[in-house]
């Protein structure tokens, strides 16, 4: 079968046949992605590192162990920073602690308070850790900065 003599009768309809059964242009209605840029400032305990957890969800928070992502960072002068790359727009939660004694996990007392530097974002609760409400943040598409200073 010659099919050269066949294509020229096809024309725009079958053209948009073969574009319709192909799906949607790569890029065409995908979500927008954001990124967010953490700095934890204020921090007391010299150079011990810091480990900072991301949440998207109330449900784990603020366990480290249920973050959607978590970093261990180095600190300078009090500081350290986390580019968080590939972010869906929506609510998220920050919780960190800084690591001084090197334990690997958040060192608490007897009572359950950490007994190293830690911080949330949001506006924190009054007794207790904030609940994922209290420290949500909203991430836009595109750049987004969360500031975090050790109180």
């Amino acid at each position: 079968m010659n099919l050269r003599r066949w294509l020229p009768g096809l024309g725009l309809a079958s053209l948009a046949l073969v574009l319709l059964l192909a799906g949607p242009v790569a890029g065409a209605g995908a979500e927008p992605s954001a990124w967010l840029e953490v700095e934890v400032r204020g921090l007391p305990g010299g150079a011990a590192p810091v480990l900072l957890a991301l949440f998207n969800q109330a449900q784990g928070f603020p366990d480290e162990n249920q973050a959607l992502r978590k970093a261990r960072l180095t600190v300078k002068d009090g500081r350290c920073a986390w580019r968080v790359e590939g972010l869906a727009p929506g609510g998220y939660a920050l919780a960190f602690y800084q690591d001084i004694n090197q334990a690997g996990h958040l060192e608490t007392n007897w009572l359950g308070i950490p007994k190293v530097p830690y911080g949330f974002s949001g506006r924190g609760a009054a007794m207790g850790p904030p609940d994922f409400a209290q420290a949500r943040f909203d991430l836009a598409p595109g750049a987004n900065r969360q500031i975090l200073d050790w109180r």
